[in-house]
């Protein structure tokens, strides 16, 4: 399998077990990024009802699950949907310079973030949002290859579609036949 063929229910070394598997796989890290942006959320809340000094700490909590939890569920998308390799390396790539960001921010929150002299918190920002846009990217073009494969499998006829044992390969050459036969009516 190449590195930017969709995986696939046709696929010569897929099983339903390994779709099934899947699925499941990337709803539970799509769960996971939920979980954890509602954690964020209830940390941030949690914070202000304790003491001043504690504020901070409980604030940098949450900001980065908060962080954390894009690019997690960017990942359970991409998962989850029937992606090239290149959609996940993407992905992996994106969450990858999030947690650098995460961890830049940690370092520096709260007293070089937003005070003037040093703008680590626009440096932040920066490093956080190249590691999101390529995870979104990747959901994008996911979400593009599922929906073209599911608009090809609609316009098979129902023998082709219905047979069970038939490859990914078999409908690309059954989609080229069909290209082919339409082009020598015009």
């Amino acid at each position: 399998m190449g590195l930017i063929e969709p995986f696939s229910p046709w696929d010569e070394d897929s099983h339903p077990v390994n779709t099934d598997f899947r699925l499941v796989r990337g709803t539970a890290v799509f769960a996971a990024g939920v979980v954890l942006a509602l954690t964020a959320l209830l940390a941030f809340v949690w914070g202000h009802t304790h003491s001043a000094d504690s504020v901070y700490l409980y604030r940098e909590i949450a900001i980065a699950f908060g962080m954390f939890s894009l690019p997690l569920a960017f990942l359970g998308i991409v998962l989850t949907l029937p992606s090239s390799r290149l959609s996940v390396g993407v992905t992996l790539f994106g969450l990858a310079i999030s947690l650098v960001a995460i961890v830049y921010f940690i370092i520096h929150y709260p007293h070089e973030w937003n005070v003037s002299g040093y703008d680590a918190h626009l440096y932040g920002t920066v490093l956080y949002a190249l590691g999101v846009l390529p995870s979104a990217f990747a959901v994008l073009v996911s979400l593009s290859l599922s929906v073209a494969e599911r608009t090809a499998l609609m316009l098979l006829p129902e023998e082709v579609r219905s047979d069970e044992d038939i490859t990914q390969e078999q409908i690309r050459e059954y989609m080229k036949e069909e290209a082919n036969n339409k082009l020598k009516e015009v």
